[in-house]
């Protein structure tokens, strides 16, 4: 009976890991142009290659790890207006995508 519950909170666990909902946290998540940004993500594939865009600029490649998390740093472009711009991160070959606004 031990080793049926154990197996059942085995599968419990990894199917709630499977269906986590990719997000970005973004740190600072408002600033003036030129500033930097850290972008922070997690719930997408493992050893995955995850492109970041402020708006429609590719600006950093990150590669997730083994629990489908990453981090990597962008730099606000000068010419950003000021208004909400969105911070997309995409995985390469599903298109799994998370977005926050900046």
């Amino acid at each position: 009976m031990i080793r049926l519950l154990s197996i059942f909170a085995s599968l419990v666990l990894l199917t709630a890991a499977a269906l986590a909902a990719p997000a970005v946290t973004l740190a600072p998540k408002i600033g003036p142009p030129t500033v930097k940004v850290t972008v922070n993500g997690a719930g997408f594939g493992a050893f995955k290659l995850v492109d970041v865009y402020f708006g429609t600029t590719d600006m950093c490649l990150a590669a997730t790890d083994g629990g489908g998390a990453f981090t990597c740093s962008l730099k606000v472009p000068g010419s950003a207006q000021p208004q909400i711009h969105y911070v997309t991160a995409m995985e390469r070959v599903s298109g799994t995508a998370a977005q926050k606004p900046f």
